[in-house]
């Protein structure tokens, strides 16, 4: 059995709850700085006018295939142009597929650091990052991973993105996409850093928002851990995003400019009602299994199963697993019963029904108000843990709260990176800060001022260089707040 995903379901869903230029693009610069010196960002590289950009570049623009647009270098154009290439980028273009197009940009997927660069990566603070990145520290992948932006460009482009799957093969096929990918957000990312610290603020721009139509289109994925991967990968190119506005606007991109490239939904969201059904069907890789038990084959069912359990279960793959011993050793079928294709059938159909009934039970939470919703999905969470110890079919649930509230935190997310983006815009027309979320609406009537994890309302306000929007902190740990500090 060949397999793909080195870590369980279920162990998965819970750590991703919590989270979380040209093309190709110009490799690594060398070191510009003295030996002993500390790295810096670059100025910005300057940005022509509308007058300055041929005519016929304009036109590539406007009516160019995607493939046209890979090849224009942003910081060769005037901001309305960078603006509409960046939106087009991301614009569904073409008829086809965006899946194998991701599959073919795993090809170029980078080594993984040293533990030595990752502790230095994770030392730095961002305007470090960037200075670094742009003085040539992890050149190597960082220029590797920029041979994929061909094949990741081709997939924004694309209408559709519908992930293989094959029933037959169960779970030997198990999500390819969710380990690289997932991976390769995080070099987009740091690809973007890159730019930022070379003084090309529109390609960085442009990989921010182009991370987040990834993470969209992973979300399109069958089942519940799909939508969690693709979550996560949106959640944190937000969080690395608002770190890199203030460097943004001070290489000269205007905020309004970042704020309507962010607002516009050229993908839909993760959609929850799919990745349930999805999951409600993931029973079906025992058919083979089961199909033992028809012919009486017993051995063959255990041999079978116990080669699928581990790759769904709370747990490593572990040599020598036994799964039929362990079942016996916790008391979910007698040793007697564990030879019994009547009593082994019967079991299985009991943990499917379980399985489903638990899952419907996490759907209907979406037509609940917050309030009601909330302790919903407390009752959920607590039913869940104390069915693992005495439900075979719990093992391989999903943190099913963490999923359903992952759903609405990163729609608050989105709302609060615009509000935040729209108080900066309010700053740059009236020179003060907001005093509300009415005044924000005022100017913005478009965003709701609400929080649709909680029904509460959001508040924004700011001080000195700093616009922060606050809301009701929920049970999931976060902070309450988000904040953008502009530089002077």
């Amino acid at each position: 059995m060949r397999t793909v995903l080195n870590v369980s379901r279920h162990a998965l869903a819970i750590s991703l709850a919590g989270a979380f230029a040209t093309s190709p693009l110009s490799a690594a610069q060398e070191p510009t700085t003295q030996p002993d010196a500390p790295p810096s960002i670059k100025q910005p590289v300057p940005q022509p006018t509308a007058a300055d950009v041929p005519a016929s570049t304009v036109i590539k623009v406007l009516t160019g295939n995607w493939y046209d647009l890979v090849e224009i270098d942003l910081q060769k154009l005037d901001p309305a142009s960078a603006e509409m290439v960046i939106q087009r980028s991301v614009q569904p273009m073409r008829d086809g597929d965006a899946a194998p197009r991701y599959l073919k940009s795993m090809l170029y997927k980078p080594e993984r650091e040293t533990e030595e660069e990752m502790n230095k990566r994770d030392s730095l603070n961002f305007e470090q990052r960037c200075a670094e990145f742009a003085n040539g520290f992890l050149g190597d992948q960082l220029s590797s991973w920029a041979g994929a932006q061909y094949h990741l460009r081709a997939a924004y482009a694309c209408t559709d993105c519908n992930w293989p799957r094959n029933a037959e093969a169960g779970f030997n096929e198990l999500l390819p996409e969710l380990g690289t990918i997932r991976m390769g957000s995080s070099w987009n990312l740091w690809l973007a850093e890159r730019a930022i610290g070379q003084g090309r603020p529109w390609e960085a721009l442009r990989l921010y928002r182009e991370t987040i139509t990834m993470g969209r289109d992973i979300g399109r994925g069958p089942f519940l851990i799909s939508t969690l991967v693709g979550i996560a990968i949106e959640s944190r190119a937000q969080d690395m995003l608002i770190e890199a506005i203030p460097f943004l606007i001070e290489q000269g991109v205007e905020p309004e400019r970042i704020l309507r490239i962010m607002q516009r939904r050229y993908r839909p969201t993760a959609d929850p009602i799919a990745s349930f059904s999805g999951e409600q069907g993931i029973w079906s890789a025992a058919n083979l299994p089961l199909r033992r038990l028809v012919e009486g084959d017993t051995e063959g069912f255990w041999a079978d199963w116990g080669g699928l359990w581990p790759m769904l279960s709370d747990g490593q793959i572990e040599a020598g697993f036994d799964l039929k011993q362990s079942l016996i050793d916790k008391g979910w079928v007698s040793k007697k019963d564990a030879d019994d294709p009547a009593v082994l059938a019967r079991l299985m159909l009991d943990e499917v029904e379980y399985f489903n009934k638990t899952l419907d039970r996490g759907l209907l939470t979406f037509r609940m108000a917050p309030s009601e919703r909330d302790a919903a999905l407390e009752q959920i969470e607590i039913d869940t843990e104390r069915s693992v110890i005495d439900r075979p079919s719990m093992m391989i649930m999903p943190s099913l709260h963490r999923a359903i509230q992952a759903v609405y935190r990163i729609e608050r997310q989105r709302l609060a990176l615009n509000l935040l983006l729209a108080g900066i815009c309010y700053h740059d027309e009236f020179g003060s800060w907001p005093d509300s979320i009415d005044e924000v609406r005022g100017l913005r009537p478009e965003y709701s001022g609400i929080d649709p994890m909680t029904g509460d309302p959001f508040s924004v306000s700011g001080s000195g260089n700093t616009i922060t929007v606050k809301w009701t902190p929920t049970r999931d740990r976060d902070k309450g707040e988000w904040s953008i500090t502009l530089r002077n």
